[in-house]
């Protein structure tokens, strides 16, 4: 599904390969609106028209692209130490290596093959973010034949073994029928499993599908208190749609413009370009809070460098008249009612 470094010690490394976002077609696990929005982690930016979205590694952010945490005994672009280590048994290194392999990071050329062999030596000797990151190549076609079966049994090894990532990209195997029959709420058992591994992903996923009411029983309270959690967990995404729910008085909540903004915030923060145009939009009107019209020019364009077409819109705005002010009544804004993502 959808899917940085000091690796001398335990290092956290964000989950971010996916072969459905390449492809465009459902940015999964998160397809934020109609206009085609993704669920990006951090790293990536959402980028693309409506229906062919997708999520694109910002190019200034050094980010290790692989599944979970890890003890690692080389760091990031150290080619050498780390095929040094996994040659010694270190099966951490032997991810990072197959990650800067399967990426082009620290290597002349990026080579899936040998990707590939990385991440089945690490998986064969347990360490699970392996099987995962095996999984991911394998379901999409990469350094070998696509096989989506193979993939879901990648995954779901990793998933027993405690593996918050694997749970979440099974879950998403069982979400749209890929490899598996399609069983929606065996996706959500699947992703509250990756949640309750501390896969902060999975936790707003689980969100998502009980927020949308997407193939299971819609449930907006029970959908706010994972939100919630992947926002205490750090992931922006969670944060945004939390705040969503306090700007809209969802989920049984008594709406509060202040707690939305503050959550906002910390989306924005986290580079969710959706988020800072938002919080752009209140500062303008002074929705829970007093109206700073130049704060907002400031989070449009940030918005905008994050890949947010609304806040590009916005801030060409500010650019083009240097207020918005005889405009505002008839200007398009993102559309806070949206399902939450």
């Amino acid at each position: 599904m959808q899917r940085p470094l000091l690796l001398a010690c335990l290092v956290t490394i964000a989950s971010t390969f996916s072969p459905r976002a390449e492809a465009g077609s459902h940015c999964a696990p998160g397809v934020l609106n109609a206009a085609g929005s993704c669920d990006c982690p951090p790293g990536y930016k959402n980028v693309g028209s409506a229906g062919a979205s997708h999520c694109e590694m910002v190019a200034s952010a050094v980010k290790q692209n692989v599944a979970v945490a890890v003890v690692a005994k080389c760091t990031d672009g150290d080619a050498a130490g780390c095929e040094k280590h996994c040659n010694s048994g270190n099966l951490p290194s032997c991810v990072v290596l197959g990650a800067m392999y399967r990426d082009g990071r620290g290597v002349v050329v990026a080579e899936e093959d040998k990707a590939v062999a990385l991440f089945k030596k690490a998986c064969e000797g347990n360490e699970l973010a392996g099987c995962v990151e095996l999984g991911r190549m394998t379901e999409a076609g990469k350094g070998g034949p696509k096989d989506a079966k193979k993939a879901v049994a990648l995954y779901d090894k990793a998933c027993k073994g405690k593996n918050g990532a694997g749970c979440r990209e099974l879950g998403g195997n069982y979400f749209y029928g890929e490899g598996v029959t399609k069983d929606r709420d065996q996706a959500v058992a699947l992703y509250e499993k990756g949640c309750d591994y501390k896969d902060m992903f999975a936790c707003n996923r689980v969100g998502v599908v009980l927020s949308s009411g997407d193939g299971v029983t819609a449930d907006e309270p029970r959908a706010f208190k994972f939100f919630d959690k992947a926002c205490t967990g750090g992931w922006g995404w969670g944060c945004y749609n939390a705040g969503n729910f306090y700007q809209n008085a969802r989920g049984g909540l008594t709406a509060d413009p202040k707690k939305a903004a503050d959550l906002y915030g910390k989306a924005c923060i986290d580079s969710i370009g959706t988020a800072c145009n938002t919080l752009g939009i209140m500062n303008e009107s002074g929705e829970g809070m007093p109206a700073d019209k130049k704060k907002a020019s400031l989070l449009f364009d940030k918005a905008c460098v994050a890949g947010d077409e609304w806040g590009c819109y916005n801030a060409g705005l500010y650019a083009e008249n240097g207020t918005v002010d005889a405009r505002i009544s008839a200007r398009p804004r993102s559309p806070t009612t949206r399902p939450a993502s």
